[in-house]
């Protein structure tokens, strides 16, 4: 079932240094097929952590993790529940994309495409 949703980039983000884990507020962000470059979680491939089970670590596995959407509205009441400031809850968690408008991205299946205007796809 293929479903559709109006949504808003309400902030985009990427981290200063490619060796630290929180993002900064930019203008633009330059994607490419392995995500964001200078971006922690950019490129094809990864080295595997304790999170991949059936690999050892440090197994050269693909990369399916190179851009980090989160939603405002869920983040807005995740923030309310620890009782911390939203404005940097999405650079704290490491978020590439703020949207509005979407409540449930988080289930959103495997393979979803997000269509942006301008022609631009997020698979």
């Amino acid at each position: 079932m293929r479903r559709k949703y109006s949504v808003k980039v309400v902030g985009l983000l990427c981290t200063p240094d490619p060796t630290e884990f929180h993002t900064e507020h930019v203008d633009t962000l330059n994607l490419d097929f392995g995500g964001i470059p200078g971006d922690r979680h950019y490129g094809m491939t990864r080295l595997s952590g304790g999170r991949e089970k059936h690999f050892q670590r440090g197994t050269q596995i693909k990369n399916r993790r190179q851009l980090s959407l989160v939603s405002v509205e869920e983040l807005q009441p995740l923030a309310e529940r620890l009782g911390v400031a939203f404005t940097p809850l999405p650079g704290q968690i490491g978020a590439n994309m703020l949207l509005s408008g979407m409540d449930k991205m988080t289930k959103l299946p495997p393979g979803a495409v997000l269509m942006f205007e301008g022609g631009v796809a997020l698979h």
